[in-house]
This record gives structure tokens, sequence and C-alpha cells, in this order.
């Protein structure tokens, strides 16, 4: 990183500067290692995929799942969806925050098979992967109802990003109609209407979508 390493990150991740010197990512790898993949998954991906995409446009043609945000571990009785606790409540345990390892943790987690209907992590992940949604913007919207906005899920995006200075919510396929019912009855009432994003494994998680 061209500077001395935090010594919180060194506590955490074991790395110290003397491992680091003279070392370097080889992009070129990086892109063959990714060429053939048909997804990319990231236990976390709204943080790695933007992360990656800076430094490799490889990266942007992927399609993205996210074993966090996208398995609904609530559901299935997992009290937490970090790494380290989902390997706890299937068994088995590892040292964590070292890149190699984390990666192995997830494989033998996708691996696992989830109650109650028995099917392989994996599977459930990529099914929930392979639908769209919908980003549903309330551009117009009165500032007396940010409070609601804000309390039905809606985000604040700033408008930094190229997209709309608005709340935002992202939505299902099937319950996008509602949303935009609601949207278009309720908020902005029948004056305008509401902005529409499409949302696939193609672009979700990306700054790009």
């Amino acid at each position: 990183p061209n500077k001395p390493l935090d010594p919180e990150i060194v506590g955490i991740t074991g790395i110290t500067d003397e491992m680091l010197k003279n070392q370097r990512i080889d992009d070129d790898e990086v892109d063959r290692i990714i060429s053939d993949a048909a997804v990319v998954i990231a236990h976390n991906a709204r943080f790695d995929r933007p992360f990656v995409e800076q430094r490799w446009a490889s990266f942007e043609q992927k399609a993205w799942a996210c074993s966090l945000t996208q398995i609904p571990w609530g559901s299935l009785g997992f009290e937490s969806a970090k790494l380290e606790y989902l390997a706890y409540r299937l068994g088995f345990f590892f040292h964590g925050h070292r890149a190699e390892t984390d990666c192995r943790a997830g494989l033998e987690i996708l691996s696992r098979t989830l109650q109650p209907k028995g099917e392989f992590a994996l599977k459930v992940l990529l099914d929930e992967a392979r639908r769209k949604s919908y980003r549903v913007w309330a551009v117009g919207a009165p500032f007396e109802a940010k409070d609601t906005l804000k309390a039905r899920g809606y985000r604040w995006n700033n408008g930094e990003n190229g997209k709309p200075r608005a709340w935002h919510k992202d939505v299902s396929e099937d319950l996008y109609e509602e949303e935009a019912r609601y949207l278009s009855d309720s908020i902005l009432q029948g004056n305008l209407d509401p902005i529409v994003d499409t949302i696939s494994a193609f672009n979700r998680f990306s700054e790009r979508g």
C-alpha cells in the first residue's frame, strides 16, 4: 500500500509490512483467473464489487452474487450472517480475516444443505441472484415525506454517483407493481411517474447499477 499498515489491521489479519515488501498483484493474472467465471461470489458484494471494479474493468462484465445478503439466513434460523458464525452453526471453524481462508470457508458453507427444504446453500444463492429486481426512485417527493419513505425502507442518494438526488428502494420483481403504485399514489400523488432502474446480477452491487 506504499505506507505502513495500521496496527489494527496487522492485529486482525496477521499480515505485516515485511510480508508485503516487494509484493504486487499481477493484473493480467487476475483477468486470466476470472475470464471463464460464470459468476463472482462475495460475502458482502456491496463492498467488494465497487472495490475491484475500480482496478479491473473485467469484473464489470461478470454476474455477481452475494452470500451475505442473497441467502435468507435469518429466516433459516441463523442469528448472524457473519462467516465465523455461519461456520460455527454448520459445525466447523476456521481462522478468519485472511483472503484465501475466508474464501475456502465460504465455499464450505455454500456446499452445505439448509433446512427446511434441504437445498444446497449455493442453489439458494444462485436462484436469488438470477432474479431481477427494481430500484424505484422517489424523484420529486416532497420534503415532508422523508420520514415516511425512510420508515418504508427507502435510502437517500446524494447524487454524487450520477444517479438522482432522491430516496430510493430496491424491490423484488413480484413486489414492483405494488411499490410503484404506492409511490405514485401516496407520495407523488399522481403528479409524476416513479423512475425505475432494472437490476440484474450484471449490475447489482455495482456503483454502475
